[in-house]
């Protein structure tokens, strides 16, 4: 059976298909968020639907159709979703200001610590910006 505590934390949901960062950053955030891990952009929404998620970390790797549209796809389907886009690791450029003009939360290095993740995820879903 779940505690109080166990059941009032919130889902944060990784999207990537990224195995290893997604086992990172899970072990990073479980301790306080419940962490789900969807490897594609349609098995978010498909778990989004059910988990109601307060948090999406997305890998922008995932974005097939860019990830502009992508953005304005995931906050017009679930517009109380907080947002946080992760650093590509290819070294691919990001227009982090297009990003955030989009209703991006948050942006982050791939390699990012997990003190800083931590701060970061909880920054975000006190409803500050994070870069």
């Amino acid at each position: 059976m779940k505690t109080g505590k166990q059941q009032d934390r919130k889902t944060v949901i990784i999207s990537t298909g990224n195995a290893s960062l997604a086992g990172h950053y899970t072990r990073i955030l479980d301790k306080e968020y419940r962490v789900v891990v969807t490897p594609t952009l349609d098995a978010f929404f498909e778990q989004a639907g059910q988990q109601q998620p307060a948090l999406l970390v997305l890998d922008p790797v995932l974005a097939k159709t860019g990830l502009d549209a992508a953005v304005q796809g995931i906050l017009t389907s679930h517009p109380g979703i907080r947002l946080i886009v992760v650093e590509s690791d290819s070294g691919e450029a990001i227009d982090q200001y297009a990003l955030f003009k989009a209703g991006v939360h948050g942006f982050c290095s791939h390699d990012i610590s997990a003190a800083l993740l931590n701060k970061a995820v909880q920054l975000v879903l006190e409803g500050e910006y994070w870069i």
